[in-house]
C-alpha cells in the first residue's frame, strides 16, 4: 500500500533511521554493562581470573589484587586524590610495579555538575583555603565520558593506561536489509551486527562502586 500510495521511498528512510538508532543504542547498552555490572556476581569474563570486574580479590601470582576504592566513595576531590595513589601504586602479576595513570573519568549525567566542579576550578572545591586544585593542575583526568547508560547515578569510574583493559569488539558492521512478507505483503526490515563487550586486564579500570 505504501508503494501504491507514493510513500515507500519516505518510509523506507524514517524505518532505515530508526534502525540505525537503533543499532547505535544497542552498542552504548552492551559497552555500558561491563560497567553496570561489574560488581554484580556472576559476571565474570571466559577465560578471565574467575571473578568479577569490580573486585578487591583478583587473584595473581603476588596475590590478591583489588581495583575498587578503598573504602568506597562519592565522587569527591579527595577520593579521586586516593583512586590516584592506588593506582600509581598498582603492581603486576609478579609484583612489579607499572607505573599506571590515570586517564579517563567515567560517570552518569547525574554527576556532570560536581565532576565540572572538581576538575575545573582554579583553587581547591567547597574550601575557603587558597590551595591550589591539584587534580586540574597535575592534568590527572584526560577526558570525562558522561555516559547516560551507566544504570547507577553515584558509581564512578577511572580508566587507566593499562595495555589490555576495557575492551569493545565490532566484530561485524550493522548490516540492513529488507523484503516482503509475501502472504501479508507487509514490508520486513531488519539490522543485523555482532558485538562484544569485556576486559583483558581488570587494571584498566578502577571503580568506587
Amino acid at each position: 500500500e505504501a508503494i501504491r500510495d507514493g510513500n515507500a521511498y519516505k518510509d523506507a528512510k524514517k524505518f532505515t533511521a530508526m534502525l540505525a538508532r537503533g543499532a547505535a543504542t544497542t552498542k552504548e547498552i552492551v559497552a555500558a554493562s561491563v560497567l553496570n555490572f561489574a560488581g554484580t556476581s556472576g559476571y565474570t569474563m571466559d577465560g578471565g581470573d574467575g571473578v568479577i570486574l569490580a573486585s578487591a580479590s583478583h587473584p595473581t601470582r603476588f596475590g590478591l589484587q583489588s581495583n575498587i576504592l578503598s573504602g568506597g566513595t562519592d565522587l569527591s576531590e579527595a577520593a579521586i586524590e586516593a583512586l590516584q595513589a592506588q593506582i600509581e601504586n598498582a603492581v603486576d602479576n609478579r609484583g612489579n610495579k607499572i607505573k599506571l595513570m590515570m586517564d579517563k573519568l567515567i560517570i552518569n549525567p547525574a554527576l556532570r555538575a560536581d565532576a565540572y566542579r572538581i576538575l575545573h576550578s582554579d583553587l581547591r572545591v567547597g574550601t575557603t583555603d587558597n590551595d591550589a586544585n591539584y587534580i586540574k593542575d597535575n592534568g590527572l583526568i584526560k577526558e570525562v565520558i558522561i555516559n547516560p547508560y551507566l544504570s547507577s547515578t553515584t558509581q564512578w569510574q577511572v580508566t587507566t593506561n593499562v595495555d589490555d583493559g576495557l575492551k569493545f569488539k565490532l566484530r561485524q558492521e550493522a548490516e540492513m536489509d529488507d523484503d516482503n512478507e509475501f502472504s501479508t505483503k507487509n514490508g520486513l526490515h531488519s539490522v543485523d551486527m555482532r558485538i562484544s563487550a569485556g576486559w583483558s586486564d581488570f587494571r584498566g579500570v578502577y571503580i568506587s562502586l
